[in-house]
């Protein structure tokens, strides 16, 4: 492994590019240091293997890196970014993955609310409930997804009105999701649900 990583700094892009590739089906962490490192590497290609590799291995030491590069210029890196801090699950990447939801390319703002949906903060719900209304269907697909993964009550009405949207994908989201919820306060019926039937019907 110590070769490997060393061989990171090789002065040929196509053996940098496919080290990177090698550690990130590894995901060995002591690449961690290395790869960051090779995020300043001149060339592109690279950069977009590298953070790719440290999407992959989500080791909290990338967190402060991650948050760095939801701001490039790169969408491509601040897609990877956004996915990698939910893999991480740092709850430091909410606030930072809430305003990556308004980002201009949309492969990001899929990105952010997949990772809000990773971390499982409630604190993003009312930004997913919001970008359920986002013009790109994937957009909403994926933020309706994240609200069933985080459980959120607040989360109903607006998964409700996506049960009418045009969209198929979206419908199916908005319902798997509302019965997620629904399972969840069924299971917690104890904390103020007695009868343990306090769920919703989805259709």
């Amino acid at each position: 492994m110590v070769e490997l990583i060393k061989a990171m700094e090789a002065d040929d892009k196509d053996t940098r590019i496919k080290i990177a590739k090698a550690l990130r089906v590894l995901e060995d962490k002591r690449a961690i240091g290395a790869l960051i490192k090779a995020l300043d590497d001149e060339d592109i290609e690279v950069r977009h293997e590298v953070i790719y590799a440290l999407s992959s291995i989500a080791d909290e030491r990338a967190t402060d890196t991650f948050l760095k590069l939801l701001r490039d210029q790169d969408w491509n890196m601040r897609q990877w970014a956004a996915l990698g801090l939910g893999n991480i699950g740092n709850a430091r990447a909410v606030e930072p993955l809430v305003q990556a939801l308004s980002d201009e390319e949309e492969v990001v703002r899929i990105s952010a609310a997949s990772a809000l949906g990773d971390i499982g903060d409630n604190m993003a719900v009312d930004d997913l409930i919001h970008a359920t209304e986002d013009e790109n269907c994937h957009v909403c697909f994926t933020a309706a997804t994240a609200l069933g993964r985080i459980g959120d009550e607040r989360a109903v009405g607006s998964l409700k009105r996506l049960l009418d949207d045009e969209n198929l994908h979206v419908v199916h989201s908005a319902a798997l999701s509302l019965r997620m919820i629904s399972k969840d306060r069924q299971a917690g019926g104890e904390n103020g649900c007695s009868s343990g039937k306090c769920g919703w019907p989805v259709s």
